[in-house]
């Protein structure tokens, strides 16, 4: 069945198939699966669930219904949380302008090495100095250990 210009949806009528889904999911026919119905003759109200009828709705607000003790419910007071300033430097808070922000096609460059294609953060040579600081550190505790 043809549901627009462009798009089409499949329907079994005598099986209850519908190729979008909404029927089984909400248990209430599509516009297509009615239209489908309708050229078949077959009027789509008794397909519908009986959870939309008007007779489930008043069985369900038949009895009534008594409120909540809230007080029983919370335990005392609810107060907000305390906040605490968090450590470093703030975030900058101003919205910046269009000719601050930082153009994704230019390369990035390491201001340790001066070499493009990464940062100073993840420079290998960072990485080499943080070996040897961390060889002289080894080297010089085991020489206070044999003296």
């Amino acid at each position: 069945m043809r549901v627009s210009e462009n798009s089409y949806a499949q329907v079994g009528v005598a099986l209850d198939l519908w190729s979008c889904g909404m029927w089984v999911e909400l248990r209430y026919p599509c516009l297509h699966a009615c239209a489908a119905l309708r050229a078949v003759g077959i009027d789509p109200l008794p397909k519908m669930s009986e959870y939309y009828s008007v007779e489930r709705l008043r069985r369900c607000y038949a009895q009534s219904a008594l409120p909540v003790n809230v007080g029983l419910l919370v335990p005392g007071t609810i107060k907000p949380p305390v906040i605490t300033a968090t450590r470093g430097r703030p975030k900058m808070v101003r919205t910046r302008n269009r000719s601050e922000y930082i153009n994704d096609d230019s390369p990035i460059h390491c201001s340790k090495c001066a070499k493009s294609g990464h940062n100073a953060r993840t420079c290998e040579r960072r990485e080499k100095e943080r070996l040897k600081r961390q060889k002289d550190r080894d080297r010089l505790r085991a020489l206070n250990q044999t003296a």
